[in-house]
Protein backbone atom coordinates (compact mmCIF):
# COMPACT_ATOMS: atom_id res chain seq x y z
CA UNK A 1 0.00 0.00 0.00
CA UNK A 2 2.81 2.36 -0.91
CA UNK A 3 1.77 5.88 -1.81
CA UNK A 4 3.35 8.95 -3.31
CA UNK A 5 4.36 12.00 -1.28
CA UNK A 6 1.70 14.08 -3.02
CA UNK A 7 -0.99 11.52 -2.17
CA UNK A 8 0.29 11.35 1.42
CA UNK A 9 0.12 15.16 1.70
CA UNK A 10 -3.42 15.22 0.31
CA UNK A 11 -4.50 12.53 2.74
CA UNK A 12 -2.88 14.36 5.67
CA UNK A 13 -4.61 17.65 4.86
CA UNK A 14 -7.96 15.93 4.35
CA UNK A 15 -7.62 14.36 7.82
CA UNK A 16 -6.66 17.55 9.65
CA UNK A 17 -9.40 19.57 7.95
CA UNK A 18 -12.18 17.05 8.56
CA UNK A 19 -15.10 18.31 10.65
CA UNK A 20 -17.48 15.32 10.76
CA UNK A 21 -16.83 13.49 14.08
CA UNK A 22 -17.92 10.22 12.46
CA UNK A 23 -15.38 10.30 9.62
CA UNK A 24 -11.65 9.76 9.42
CA UNK A 25 -10.38 9.91 5.86
CA UNK A 26 -12.73 7.71 3.86
CA UNK A 27 -13.66 5.67 6.93
CA UNK A 28 -17.01 6.20 8.64
CA UNK A 29 -17.87 5.17 12.19
CA UNK A 30 -21.51 4.41 12.94
CA UNK A 31 -22.92 4.21 16.46
CA UNK A 32 -26.68 3.67 16.71
CA UNK A 33 -28.85 3.13 19.80
CA UNK A 34 -32.14 1.33 19.15
CA UNK A 35 -34.69 1.19 22.03
CA UNK A 36 -35.69 -2.45 22.59
CA UNK A 37 -39.42 -3.10 22.95
CA UNK A 38 -40.46 -3.81 26.57
CA UNK A 39 -40.11 -7.49 27.44
CA UNK A 40 -37.88 -8.32 24.45
CA UNK A 41 -34.42 -7.72 25.95
CA UNK A 42 -33.71 -11.33 26.96
CA UNK A 43 -34.65 -12.54 23.48
CA UNK A 44 -32.37 -9.92 21.85
CA UNK A 45 -29.42 -10.93 24.01
CA UNK A 46 -30.04 -14.64 23.38
CA UNK A 47 -30.15 -14.06 19.62
CA UNK A 48 -26.94 -12.00 19.60
CA UNK A 49 -25.16 -14.53 21.83
CA UNK A 50 -26.21 -17.28 19.41
CA UNK A 51 -24.60 -15.64 16.36
CA UNK A 52 -21.57 -17.51 15.03
CA UNK A 53 -18.58 -15.16 15.21
CA UNK A 54 -16.87 -17.15 12.44
CA UNK A 55 -19.91 -16.98 10.14
CA UNK A 56 -21.55 -13.67 11.02
CA UNK A 57 -24.26 -12.36 8.68
CA UNK A 58 -22.41 -9.02 8.88
CA UNK A 59 -19.54 -10.62 6.94
CA UNK A 60 -21.74 -10.23 3.83
CA UNK A 61 -21.16 -6.47 3.94
CA UNK A 62 -18.15 -5.79 1.69
CA UNK A 63 -17.40 -2.32 3.09
CA UNK A 64 -17.43 -3.40 6.75
CA UNK A 65 -14.10 -3.29 8.61
CA UNK A 66 -15.56 -4.28 11.98
CA UNK A 67 -18.84 -4.19 13.83
CA UNK A 68 -20.30 -4.86 17.23
CA UNK A 69 -23.85 -5.60 18.37
CA UNK A 70 -24.70 -5.65 22.05
CA UNK A 71 -27.47 -4.90 24.52
CA UNK A 72 -27.23 -2.33 27.29
CA UNK A 73 -29.71 -2.62 30.16
CA UNK A 74 -28.41 0.12 32.40
CA UNK A 75 -25.54 2.44 33.29
CA UNK A 76 -22.96 1.49 35.89
CA UNK A 77 -22.55 3.94 38.75
CA UNK A 78 -18.86 4.23 39.63
CA UNK A 79 -19.19 6.57 42.60
CA UNK A 80 -18.67 10.32 43.04
CA UNK A 81 -18.26 12.66 41.27
CA UNK A 82 -20.38 10.71 38.77
CA UNK A 83 -24.10 11.44 39.01
CA UNK A 84 -26.23 8.26 39.03
CA UNK A 85 -28.28 7.98 35.85
CA UNK A 86 -30.92 5.57 34.59
CA UNK A 87 -32.08 4.64 31.10
CA UNK A 88 -35.67 4.92 29.92
CA UNK A 89 -35.22 1.77 27.79
CA UNK A 90 -32.89 -1.12 27.22
CA UNK A 91 -30.96 -0.52 23.99
CA UNK A 92 -29.55 -2.53 21.13
CA UNK A 93 -26.23 -0.89 20.25
CA UNK A 94 -24.93 -1.26 16.69
CA UNK A 95 -21.46 0.04 15.93
CA UNK A 96 -19.65 -0.29 12.63
CA UNK A 97 -16.46 0.97 11.02
CA UNK A 98 -16.88 1.08 7.25
CA UNK A 99 -15.33 2.58 4.17
CA UNK A 100 -17.55 4.64 1.96
CA UNK A 101 -21.01 6.14 2.18
CA UNK A 102 -23.11 5.45 5.29
CA UNK A 103 -26.44 5.48 3.41
CA UNK A 104 -25.17 2.86 0.93
CA UNK A 105 -23.90 0.75 3.83
CA UNK A 106 -27.23 0.87 5.69
CA UNK A 107 -29.11 -0.03 2.51
CA UNK A 108 -26.74 -2.97 2.10
CA UNK A 109 -27.56 -4.11 5.63
CA UNK A 110 -31.21 -4.40 4.56
CA UNK A 111 -30.48 -5.91 1.13
CA UNK A 112 -27.65 -8.32 1.94
CA UNK A 113 -28.76 -9.42 5.41
CA UNK A 114 -32.51 -9.62 4.71
CA UNK A 115 -34.06 -12.03 7.25
CA UNK A 116 -30.91 -11.89 9.39
CA UNK A 117 -31.40 -8.11 9.73
CA UNK A 118 -35.01 -8.78 10.74
CA UNK A 119 -33.80 -11.24 13.38
CA UNK A 120 -31.34 -8.68 14.78
CA UNK A 121 -33.41 -5.47 14.68
CA UNK A 122 -37.10 -6.50 14.65
CA UNK A 123 -37.67 -6.18 18.40
CA UNK A 124 -36.70 -2.50 18.48
CA UNK A 125 -38.95 0.55 18.44
CA UNK A 126 -40.19 1.68 15.04
CA UNK A 127 -38.38 -1.05 13.08
CA UNK A 128 -39.56 -0.70 9.44
CA UNK A 129 -38.33 -4.08 8.17
CA UNK A 130 -35.98 -4.59 5.24
CA UNK A 131 -38.54 -4.54 2.41
CA UNK A 132 -37.71 -0.90 1.67
CA UNK A 133 -33.91 -0.49 2.03
CA UNK A 134 -34.25 3.30 1.95
CA UNK A 135 -36.69 3.25 4.87
CA UNK A 136 -34.41 0.91 6.81
CA UNK A 137 -31.41 3.19 6.16
CA UNK A 138 -33.36 6.30 7.25
CA UNK A 139 -34.58 4.54 10.40
CA UNK A 140 -31.11 3.28 11.36
CA UNK A 141 -29.55 6.67 10.64
CA UNK A 142 -32.19 8.42 12.78
CA UNK A 143 -30.86 6.47 15.79
CA UNK A 144 -27.24 7.42 15.10
CA UNK A 145 -25.20 9.22 17.75
CA UNK A 146 -22.06 11.18 16.94
CA UNK A 147 -18.86 9.46 17.97
CA UNK A 148 -17.03 12.58 19.08
CA UNK A 149 -14.06 11.39 17.05
CA UNK A 150 -13.07 8.39 14.96
CA UNK A 151 -9.67 6.85 14.39
CA UNK A 152 -9.02 4.16 11.83
CA UNK A 153 -5.72 2.41 11.11
CA UNK A 154 -6.65 2.47 7.40
CA UNK A 155 -8.46 5.77 6.74
CA UNK A 156 -7.91 5.65 2.97
CA UNK A 157 -8.02 1.91 2.26
CA UNK A 158 -10.98 -0.26 1.37
CA UNK A 159 -11.72 -3.64 2.90
CA UNK A 160 -10.85 -5.54 -0.34
CA UNK A 161 -7.47 -3.78 -0.60
CA UNK A 162 -6.66 -4.60 3.02
CA UNK A 163 -7.69 -8.22 2.52
CA UNK A 164 -5.46 -8.42 -0.56
CA UNK A 165 -2.51 -6.92 1.35
CA UNK A 166 -3.01 -9.46 4.15
CA UNK A 167 -3.24 -12.29 1.62
CA UNK A 168 0.08 -11.24 0.05
CA UNK A 169 1.73 -10.78 3.46
CA UNK A 170 0.67 -14.24 4.62
CA UNK A 171 1.66 -15.84 1.32
CA UNK A 172 5.03 -14.09 1.30
CA UNK A 173 5.72 -15.26 4.86
CA UNK A 174 4.97 -18.83 3.82
CA UNK A 175 7.14 -18.49 0.74
CA UNK A 176 10.06 -17.13 2.76
CA UNK A 177 9.80 -20.00 5.25
CA UNK A 178 10.07 -22.54 2.39
CA UNK A 179 12.58 -20.64 0.24
CA UNK A 180 15.52 -22.89 1.07
CA UNK A 181 13.54 -25.94 -0.15
CA UNK A 182 12.84 -24.42 -3.60
CA UNK A 183 15.01 -23.96 -6.66
CA UNK A 184 15.44 -20.42 -7.98
CA UNK A 185 12.98 -21.15 -10.79
CA UNK A 186 10.39 -22.61 -8.39
CA UNK A 187 10.79 -19.68 -6.02
CA UNK A 188 10.35 -17.19 -8.83
CA UNK A 189 7.29 -19.05 -10.18
CA UNK A 190 5.63 -19.21 -6.75
CA UNK A 191 6.35 -15.53 -6.14
CA UNK A 192 4.78 -14.58 -9.49
CA UNK A 193 1.74 -16.78 -8.72
CA UNK A 194 1.39 -15.14 -5.29
CA UNK A 195 1.50 -11.64 -6.73
CA UNK A 196 -0.96 -12.52 -9.50
CA UNK A 197 -3.31 -14.35 -7.12
CA UNK A 198 -5.50 -11.35 -6.34
CA UNK A 199 -5.98 -10.31 -9.95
Amino acid sequence: MARSRLRAAREFFSLVSQTDPNKYGKAYGLTSFFPILPGHTDEREAHLNGLDVDDSPLARLPQLHMSRLHVIRGLVYQGPPQVPETLDHHYLIFTASIDGDIDAFLRDVAIRLGPDADAIFSHTAGYPGVGDPGAFAAWAFSHKKNNGYLVSPWPFETVPRIQEALRVQEGFGGLVSRADELSDAELQAEFRALMAGGK
